[in-house]
């Protein structure tokens, strides 16, 4: 199953250097497929899965606002690498 989910990306990269949008949209969704597959395979809830990465993500985000703040910087002002350097002290 794993070795699909590696097919689907391999797909949606190609469509993305063609640049069709819904080429794109198609083969994303193919690999979203995928992925959702696996998750069955792995015995994991995919939609708790996603929940908990997501709810993580925020957390993480919050850091990395509040760590700016103590710098007196806004994230819009802030590189991307600057905002990557914020990411890890959070992580």
């Amino acid at each position: 199953m794993l070795d699909k989910v590696y097919e689907e990306l391999e797909e949606l990269i190609e469509a993305r250097k063609i640049g069709q949008k819904s080429d794109i949209e198609e083969e994303f969704g193919d690999l979203m497929f995928s992925v959702v597959n696996l998750s069955r395979f792995l015995h994991v809830n995919a939609e708790n899965s996603l929940t908990n990465a997501t709810n993580k993500f925020i957390n993480r985000f919050v850091g990395v606002e509040f760590f700016a703040r103590q710098e007196g910087k806004h994230l819009w002002e802030m590189s991307a690498s600057e905002i990557d350097t914020l990411w890890g002290r959070v992580k």
